[in-house]
């Protein structure tokens, strides 16, 4: 349309307006002639000679800075309704539908038809029950879905390998357990039995009918064990739970599924009795029990152990139905995984075992919620059915709980904790959690069981897996063990080394301390630094607390006067071994020994180079057992690395495994998880 036509399709409007106004009133219930209907009263009279494309022009283009949203579009394909309105998309107006339940308000509509306006704002503010859509409208259809109804028998170690504290994490988990499933006569019967030496039961499947009540009794169940007890006697638990557990005069029902799961931190002892154990993990499959383990790390030997026997113990093939836990703390974590878990939570566990299908049935498909797969009893659930691409993919933000989403199953991206989409435009984009946050439990709720999301920030939960920085850095032990080592660093702080290079040194120990976890039963750190002598930092048992330890490695003095320059290795080895590693300085009997030795250079004097490989020697011996690692920092004064033959001499095994030659001091933050990993594996 030229500016010619706009000129004269302008003059005639006016004049046709004000033409209208000197007519007489019409009569009541004749139709209203609105301002948009003389608009197009005017454009149909043929004197003009305003062209079809000229018209569509005037009406279905649009501008979203003059009125984003109007009630009608004439000449269009739709009839207009209070449950929809038009919105300017690309400059072109599209049909959309109001969010469940709202209506346009009446002032909007009241707008387009006496002054052919339209609005800015959200038009959909009135509630309207003929807006609700059914739920067969957002296509969902009901299925039937099974209520979890099974004979479940906990069988729980408490054995002396297992400390006070650990054990009440366990009792913690089973009391949840037991809260999350639906404890009735017609639908789940939980019993309980604990074992050291011998077997002590804790209650029949037919003892408590009543929730509250079996709660009550893990309250009270007994944890401590006499050390005349001590033992794990695997082998009676598992014979105790198929001959008295699972039983028709203890409240066995014959049509239901028998379920054990055993929580174990090890191997049967005494270990001539191990066979027994085998045996009876036969006879229980034989017997139609399904078995699950979930295995603890045993703190006496560092990590998992029992293997062999948990494999014997769990239906199914291979580790499908072993729970292989990190630290008992994980027990406590609400964290939806795949079937082959690495973490634990109430909802995978009680997914798994209201199932209790063999494992290839299930094989590694994710678990949205505990109802998708139960057997037993009825309930009713909702799914979405038919066309969840546009509804997965597209999103509107005038949707209520449409802008942040848990999920998109279509997107082919498996959820975590630290994920979540929001809408941007009409399409929905993965963005990630602010530092040290996940997505809510209340978000995963909504997702699951209605399929809804939210509109305000879902991220709320502090979560430390979603804490980038360590994320960046893979903290994770090696091979789901428990890293538990008496550590000491050796650090030359000679003249040498700059200042500036000094405090790079002194931010990877602080770093390799926050990263390790410092405690009694796990790792315990101490630090030395050298130069012509030797400067005490902390020993291994004088922190007890990271934050102190961080605290002492924060205040290391690094400042060296000219008369103390030197580089006194040998020393440092020999108090390492002399006064580190020593009982009254907190060296633990049964912990592995690690020493890394920091340093860019060779012994000086160079005379003293052979004591430093004697000392060397010594600490090699078995008698002291203490395995030794060299990070070789580049000699700024002879240009790269020098004292390879000593580094050679310090570090365990063989060749240069267990020296980590730096090409600069900058290197060392990047090859932190590297080198505590390879301190945590040298056992």
């Amino acid at each position: 349309m030229d500016l010619k036509h706009i000129l004269v399709l302008t003059l005639c409007v006016f004049v046709y307006v004000l033409s209208e106004e000197d007519e007489p009133k019409k009569k009541k219930g004749a139709k209203k002639k609105t301002f948009r209907n003389k608009f197009l009263h005017v454009f149909k009279n043929e004197r003009f000679h305003i062209t079809d494309e000229a018209r569509d022009a005037a009406f279905r283009e649009c501008n979203p800075f003059d009125f984003r949203y109007i009630y009608d579009v004439e000449d269009d394909d739709f009839e207009p309704d209070n449950c929809h309105y038009m919105e300017c998309v690309d400059k072109k107006y599209e049909q959309k539908e109001c969010a469940d339940g709202k209506q346009v308000s009446l002032m909007f509509k009241r707008r387009y038809d006496f002054k052919g306006r339209g609005s800015s704002s959200n038009p959909c503010t009135q509630p309207s029950q003929l807006c609700k859509r059914s739920l067969a409208d957002k296509g969902i259809l009901p299925i039937d879905v099974k209520i979890c109804g099974i004979e479940l028998v906990f069988n729980v170690d408490i054995s002396c390998s297992i400390t006070m504290a650990d054990k009440k994490k366990v009792q913690k988990f089973i009391w949840r357990a037991v809260r999350s499933l639906p404890i009735r006569s017609v639908l789940t019967q939980v019993g309980i039995l604990t074992f050291a030496k011998s077997v002590i039961p804790v209650a029949h499947l037919n003892s408590y009918p009543r929730k509250k009540n079996l709660l009550k009794a893990v309250d009270e169940m007994q944890l401590d064990v006499p050390q005349s007890e001590c033992g794990t006697s695997t082998w009676l638990a598992l014979k105790n739970a198929r001959e008295e557990y699972f039983h028709e005069d203890n409240g066995l029902r014959p049509d239901r599924t028998k379920v054990m799961i055993v929580i174990t931190d090890g191997e049967t002892w005494p270990n001539d009795m191990k066979e027994e154990t085998l045996r009876e993990a036969k006879l229980n499959q034989a017997a139609g029990i399904i078995s699950f383990v979930i295995a603890l790390p045993n703190i006496k030997l560092q990590g998992l152990a029992g293997q062999d026997e948990w494999r014997a113990i769990a239906t199914g093939d291979g580790d499908d139905n072993i729970f292989y836990m990190e630290s008992f703390n994980q027990l406590s974590k609400y964290h939806i995984s795949e079937y082959k878990y690495t973490s634990m939570s109430i909802w995978c566990l009680i997914t798994v075992v209201c199932v209790a299908l063999p494992p290839t049935v299930l094989g590694n498909r994710f678990v949205h919620n505990i109802f998708d797969l139960v057997p037993g009893g009825v309930s009713q659930k909702f799914h979405r059915v038919g066309e969840r691409e546009e509804y997965d993919k597209q999103c509107n933000l005038h949707e209520p709980n449409a802008r942040f989403m848990y999920h998109i199953p279509d997107l082919n991206i498996e959820p975590d904790d630290c994920h979540y989409f929001e809408c941007v435009g009409q399409h929905y984009e993965r963005k990630q959690c602010e530092d040290g946050k996940s997505v809510s439990d209340m978000m995963k709720y909504k997702y699951n069981y209605t399929g809804k999301g939210q509109n305000f920030n879902p991220c709320t939960k502090p979560n430390t897996k979603c804490k980038r920085t360590l994320a960046d850095k893979g903290i994770v032990p090696l091979d789901v063990k428990v890293c538990g080592i008496d550590l000491v660093f050796a650090v030359d702080i000679s003249c040498s080394i700059t200042m500036e290079n000094k405090q790079i040194v002194k931010q990877f120990i602080y770093s390799a301390a926050k990263l390790l976890r410092i405690r009694s039963v796990y790792t315990l750190m101490g630090i030395l630094s050298f130069a012509k002598t030797v400067y005490p930092v902390a020993h291994m048992n004088s922190y007890t607390r990271k934050r102190q330890l961080l605290n002492a490695i924060a205040d290391m003095n690094l400042e060296i006067k000219g008369e103390d320059c030197g580089t006194s290795t040998w020393l440092a080895l020999k108090n390492a071994r002399e006064e580190y590693f020593h009982e009254d300085n907190g060296m633990r009997e049964g912990y592995q020994n690690v020493l890394i030795v920091i340093t860019d250079g060779e012994t000086y004097p160079a005379n003293m180079t052979s004591e430093t490989k004697r000392e060397a020697a010594i600490n090699h011996m078995p008698k002291y057992g203490i395995k030794s690692m060299v990070i070789a920092l580049p000699n700024i004064r002879r240009f790269g690395l020098s004292g390879i033959d000593e580094w050679q001499a310090i570090a365990s095994g063989d060749g240069d495994e267990n020296i980590f030659n730096m090409n600069s001091f900058q290197q060392l933050k990047e090859s932190l998880n590297m080198i505590i990993k390879r301190a945590c594996k040298i056992l």
